[in-house]
């Protein structure tokens, strides 16, 4: 018996192996009994239970620490193919009020925001007064988003201009037809949305987006719109819910456009003021409004069909079909709220 309490004793010190030595008298016992009840026994037998104790934690910590950055590395990837797959929702036009800008905050979230989880949104906002855009940024919670209201003081003068101003340094006249003014503002938005998005990506407050999605203030989403899918950094694309190409119109309330793609946004404002200041130019005479009819003037006709947003948008844009879900669901659904 005291040889094999011995023997014991050896084998629970080899346990301990290069990480330590502990010694563990062993007493010399006649009596089995006492041995194994005795207060001597009792004692050895916490010694021995707290070196085992001991073991186990000095080989685990290094196990642990080896284990860390393997998990770490593996869970690399994943994280990295979200943070590349990034949507920026750019929204522009004039506001109706906080119940529709409420309205089309919720409808983003639950008919494009939720479907599409597996992606990171930001937001950006240029509307017609700061209140709307404050409002409209609470709304959309914990989504990164940046207004033009925000970014006052870093406007380059182009965008800091009025928009009334910028018409009346390019020779417009203030009998300009209202679609054409109000087509030049819209413009001039879309122009700053993007601005505000190539900015915060520059000043890493965003993450760079693959897609732009650009849509109105007051258009109410009403089913689930599939996005488009992701495509390489370089890839130039532009869709459109509808257009037609015989009769050279697209969709101008809602497109979406990739990143190499998205900058188009910005130029369309320069190009169409352009467009209407030669046009002007060439026969001076004020639009009074689109007409398709041939009682108007041959300088308004011209102008006016530069100017015509579903016109203009296709012969600079060339928009691509919207493309479907998995599921099979096409097109766009919603109403102006």
């Amino acid at each position: 018996e005291i040889r094999a309490a011995e023997a014991c004793t050896a084998v629970a010190l080899a346990g301990a192996g290069p990480l330590g030595l502990v010694h563990v008298g062993v007493r010399r016992r006649r009596d089995s009994r006492s041995t194994r009840r005795g207060p001597s026994a009792h004692r050895e037998l916490r010694i021995y239970m707290r070196v085992r104790v001991r073991v186990a934690q000095l080989l685990l910590l290094p196990l642990l620490l080896i284990a860390l950055p393997l998990l770490l590395w593996r869970r690399a990837p994943a994280e990295a193919t979200v943070a590349s797959s990034v949507v920026a929702i750019e929204i522009s036009g004039a506001a109706r009020g906080r119940s529709s800008l409420a309205a089309t905050a919720a409808a983003l979230g639950s008919h494009v925001m939720q479907p599409a989880a597996g992606r990171g949104f930001t937001v950006l906002v240029w509307l017609e007064d700061a209140p709307s855009e404050a409002f409209l940024e609470s709304a959309f919670g914990r989504t990164p988003t940046l207004t033009r209201l925000r970014a006052q003081s870093q406007l380059p003068p182009d965008l800091s201009t009025p928009t009334d101003a910028l018409l009346a340094a390019a020779g417009l006249p203030e009998a300009l037809g209202r679609v054409e003014r109000n087509t030049l503002r819209m413009l001039r938005k879309m122009a700053g949305c993007e601005w505000l998005r190539r900015h915060a990506e520059a000043e890493r407050a965003f993450p760079s987006a693959t897609l732009v999605l650009r849509t109105r203030p007051d258009l109410l989403l009403t089913a689930p719109l599939p996005l488009p899918p992701t495509l390489p950094a370089s890839a130039s694309a532009v869709y459109a819910p509808w257009h037609c190409a015989s009769a050279g119109l697209a969709f101008d309330q809602l497109l979406a456009a990739t990143a190499a793609s998205a900058p188009l946004l910005q130029r369309l404002f320069g190009e169409a003021l352009a467009n209407a200041s030669s046009a002007l130019a060439s026969a001076p005479v004020p639009s009074v409004a689109f007409s398709t009819t041939t009682s108007s003037s041959s300088s308004s006709s011209s102008l006016a069909s530069r100017l015509y947003p579903e016109a203009l948008l296709w012969r600079h844009l060339r928009p691509s079909p919207w493309p479907c879900s998995a599921a099979g669901s096409c097109g766009l659904r919603g109403v102006l709220a």
